[in-house]
């Protein structure tokens, strides 16, 4: 009789299975050496010498094909190894009804107690207010130059940002007005508001925050169209612009449902935007990247956002004001489906 190899297992469950071995292990474990196994591996049930010996002792050709038959199986193990690791991956974040603002305080073992960059603020507002959460600014912009302008925001910041890769709520900017200044011609759109969801996603492999990559699904208003909210997505780091694009558009003031997501294995981000309860296509937005997404952030962090602009001016008074609302908030539903 032959002899019995002992070929890598795993024990899940109480189950104790023979293992998918990858490719570059096959010669040495058909000769029953012990060999590593990954935890991913998938199971399968491989016959052992015993077996080949004596069921198919008297048909040589049979046993060599059944050999070769093993060895294509388990030719094929690299790529659905790496399957199984990313959708491991993907099913350590999971998907969590985070927090519907229906307490008195903001929670802070969700959120984090970071001061809001309120500066050139008369009014700057992060509170719960009837059941949502409210994010207000109202700014200026400097007196003594017509060049440049001033911005603020109003945020607040998830307590586990590297944990964060998918970010869903109900959104409504509620207000957006502004004035201009016909002495400072620099940006024609300003002042403005980006009402905003996201955060630094990855460093580009530096480990230099300035290479810290920041992505934002950016709810936009302007002084040129103050009555819709155009649906954009921006993507930089500290050293610059990487990619901006805009989709489609709503009216001010209009109840919204937007997903905002990092697509990792195909490089992109998602963003996702529907009225409250409509059953259509909504408005999709898909901007992709070349950096390199493998490192974690120096810097991490991932927040809802107020933001706005105003134009420095020496002939007026130059100002932003929005006021915007954010419930149900979600993390790491799955990516929306490309459409």
């Amino acid at each position: 009789m032959g002899s019995r190899c002992h070929y890598p297992f795993s024990v899940r469950g109480g189950v104790r299975a023979h293992l998918r071995l990858p490719s570059e292990a096959a010669s040495q474990a058909l000769h029953c050496q012990q060999i590593p196994v990954p935890a991913s591996a998938e199971f399968l049930a491989i016959a052992t010498e015993t077996n080949f010996e004596t069921s198919e002792r008297g048909n040589p050709m049979k046993r060599i094909s059944i050999l070769a038959l093993m060895l294509f199986v388990i030719s094929g193990l690299p790529a659905r190894a790496q399957q199984t690791k990313d959708k491991e991956a993907a099913r350590g974040r999971k998907s969590v009804y985070y927090d519907t603002f229906n307490q008195k305080w903001l929670d802070p073992a969700k959120w984090l107690a970071n001061d809001p960059r309120c500066w050139g603020t008369l009014e700057c507002v992060r509170e719960i207010q009837d059941g949502h959460l409210r994010l207000a600014l109202r700014a200026f912009g400097a007196a003594d130059s017509d060049a440049g302008d001033q911005w603020a925001e109003s945020g607040l910041y998830f307590v586990d940002p590297n944990n964060v890769a998918t970010i869903t709520a109900d959104v409504t900017v509620r207000h957006f007005d502004g004035f201009g200044c016909p002495t400072n011609l620099d940006t024609p759109w300003i002042p403005d508001t980006q009402v905003r969801m996201g955060g630094n996603f990855f460093n580009a492999g530096t480990s230099d925050p300035a290479d810290d990559v920041l992505a934002v699904l950016i709810l936009r208003t302007d002084i040129q169209n103050p009555t819709n909210v155009t649906v954009a997505i921006w993507i930089g780091s500290g050293r610059g612009q990487i990619a901006y694009t805009e989709g489609g558009s709503y009216t001010t003031g209009t109840l919204l449902t937007a997903t905002f997501a990092w697509d990792k294995a195909n490089h992109q981000f998602v963003a996702l935007v529907k009225a409250k309860g409509d059953t259509g296509p909504g408005v999709q937005v898909v901007l992709p990247y070349s950096e390199s997404d493998t490192a974690l952030p120096s810097n991490p962090y991932k927040n809802l956002n107020a933001f706005v602009e105003a134009l420095n001016c020496t002939s007026g008074k130059s100002s932003a004001r929005v006021e915007a609302f954010f419930d149900n908030a979600i993390i790491n539903e799955p990516v929306p489906p490309i459409q």
